[in-house]
């Protein structure tokens, strides 16, 4: 199967009889960046059904904190976390109103389809705290019309301003850090169990059921990685009857 075959829609279709496992399902691409990509852009065709993994280091997210401190007006912080959320949801232009889209402050009216939403934009624009972009990141998440396909990043986030709200004397960036401290010593926690990772990612860690994708094009270290992630079974895509040995 071509996973990159737009046309077919066996390419999703494929794996969703996945859902069904009550198992931790993990699928998983090679180690290159480009894989990293295609993960990311895979939970989020799949509509957050799987979820991708971040790599530990949390490039992405670091890189959101320090463009969010750095962000001379509210208005400019609004737009970075607009595009910082579409980084973890689907459908995230269809629940804001336009002028939140321009990072200003957006009026109510009859025709507002989300005024939770659009209140909790409104109010980080006159206060960008953390508690104000927390409150903001929990309605984009219960919106009925998103739905989060990189959980290991905003629950990152989530955690981050939690720690930010509880320690005053911490910087938004000081407390990302001491996050990533104890995220480093605590290890990273499965809280959904249908999972897209690269095998760098994924290198040490079992889970019930393993899809290997684009076996083809892994190398024979990967592929061995790949192969001895499932305890119960491994399914493998492919384009090729024949994988590196």
């Amino acid at each position: 199967m071509d996973l990159e075959d737009f046309t077919n829609p066996a390419r999703l279709n494929f794996f969703y009889k996945f859902l069904d496992y009550e198992e931790a399902v993990i699928a998983i691409y090679s180690g290159d960046q480009r894989s990293k990509n295609k993960a990311h852009k895979l939970a989020q065709l799949l509509r957050g059904k799987f979820s991708s993994i971040e790599e530990v280091e949390g490039k992405d997210l670091f890189g959101f904190i320090k463009k969010l401190e750095s962000a001379p007006t509210p208005s400019k912080k609004l737009l970075l976390v607009i595009e910082f959320a579409k980084k973890c949801f689907n459908s995230i232009d269809g629940i804001l109103t336009a002028a939140t889209k321009r990072g200003e402050v957006a009026k109510l009216t009859k025709a507002t389809k989300y005024p939770n939403v659009l209140e909790a934009a409104n109010n980080f624009l006159t206060e960008p705290t953390s508690q104000k972009l927390s409150y903001l990141m929990a309605a984009i998440q219960l919106n009925p019309e998103t739905s989060a396909y990189r959980r290991d990043l905003l629950n990152r986030l989530v955690k981050v301003l939690r720690i930010h709200e509880e320690n005053n004397d911490l910087s938004l960036m000081e407390s990302a850090q001491r996050f990533q401290r104890d995220f480093r010593h605590a290890g990273r926690p499965i809280r959904h169990n249908k999972l897209i990772g690269t095998t760098l990612l994924v290198k040490g860690l079992e889970y019930h059921h393993a899809i290997i994708l684009e076996a083809d094009a892994m190398t024979p270290k990967e592929l061995y990685v790949a192969l001895t992630r499932g305890a119960k079974s491994i399914t493998i895509v492919s384009l090729k009857s024949v994988i590196p040995t």
